[in-house]
């Protein structure tokens, strides 16, 4: 999934969540899509991959839970800059024991 659409579902998530009383369960389906249903529903059959189960996160819990679980992939735009920097090494000082 995407970075900013994983951020996005995500915020969508939370305003979903917050609709409820109760415990929700966080799916990822076959496609990569997040969903969430009630923590009975038993949706491994049909592909989908338990991720959490959560009752009214915050965008920040909800993002800290499923970065981990969701595999994200950064935009060809993200990191256009990005270069690993070789003159690193020599700055490096040998730690004192």
């Amino acid at each position: 999934m995407q970075v900013q659409a994983f951020e996005r579902r995500v915020a969508e998530l939370v305003q979903e969540l917050a609709s409820f009383s109760g415990f929700r369960t966080i799916w990822l389906d076959g496609a990569g899509n997040l969903c969430h249903s009630e923590p009975d529903d038993e949706l491994e059959e049909w592909n989908f991959h338990y991720l959490t189960t959560v009752m009214r996160p915050s965008l920040e819990t909800l993002t800290a839970l499923l970065v981990p679980l969701v595999p994200l992939e950064s935009g060809n735009d993200e990191l256009p800059s990005w270069r690993p920097r070789l003159s690193i090494g020599a700055q490096l000082v040998p730690a004192q024991a």
